[in-house]
């Protein structure tokens, strides 16, 4: 993982919050949480994944050549996130953020039409369903920017950086017949990958009480070649 960027940008938030006074006129720390929906671009298993690859998921279970006559794909690219936070607004424009966020699950199904030709002739056939899915949760730090509209409501935006970690489970099933007889088979296998990108968003806060306020935003998070948006709501605690 190349954590430099990421420990840079923590490290350089801890130092300069620590250089403000606590009693600095305008200072406030606050700590949160949000729930939302999560949609992800740019999700391809099928490119990390290829249906040979499959294919010799199912192969090493049937003891069979298997070949591909057809390959149909799908997605479900959305799902639940959320995350937890705290910062430090050093005046009422300027501030830094910490945040743990898991973006819930994206899933790519594979649908392959296969057959296998057996040694004495008999050729089962069948279909091959298979599925990817990557589970990504982060931990990463912001520098955000409000822009106060009234004394209730502000508007704010955020860029920084993330580290994240993304488990991808993949796994394929065989189902078919040969000389009537049922023929099935399945197999899985399970990968991670972590690394740290960029990460940004924009919102807008109300507070509708002294130490209470409510959130409302969408962030960009950056996954390796992927997109995760996240558009969450949440409540906000100033201490």
């Amino acid at each position: 993982m190349k954590l430099f960027p990421f420990l840079s940008l923590l490290g350089g938030t801890v130092l300069l919050a620590a250089t403000v006074p606590a009693h600095a006129e305008g200072m406030q720390w606050y700590a949160g949480g949000s729930l939302g929906a999560t949609s992800v671009d740019n999700f391809d298993a099928a490119s990390d994944v290829s249906p040979d690859e499959i294919i010799d998921l199912l192969e090493s279970e049937l003891g069979l050549p298997v070949t591909v006559d057809n390959l149909r794909t799908g997605s479900d690219d959305s799902d639940t996130g959320w995350k937890i936070f705290g910062g430090l607004n050093f005046n009422a424009y300027v501030g830094v953020e910490v945040f743990y966020v898991n973006l819930g699950e994206a899933l790519q199904s594979l649908a392959v039409d296969a057959s296998a030709l057996i040694s004495v002739g008999n050729e089962p056939s069948g279909s091959v369903d298979a599925k990817a899915e990557a589970e990504v949760d982060a931990f990463g730090a912001a520098v955000v920017g409000r822009l106060p509209l009234s004394e209730p409501f502000s508007l704010f935006g955020k860029v920084g950086m993330t580290a994240w970690d993304a488990d991808l489970n993949i796994s394929a099933s065989f189902s078919g017949s040969a000389s009537g007889l049922p023929i099935t088979a399945s197999d899985s296998l399970s990968d991670s990958d972590d690394g740290t990108d960029i990460m940004f968003g924009a919102g807008a806060s109300w507070q509708f009480s002294e130490a209470w306020r409510l959130r409302a935003e969408w962030e960009r998070f950056a996954i390796d070649d992927a997109d995760v948006d996240l558009w969450s709501a949440g409540i906000v605690y100033v201490f």
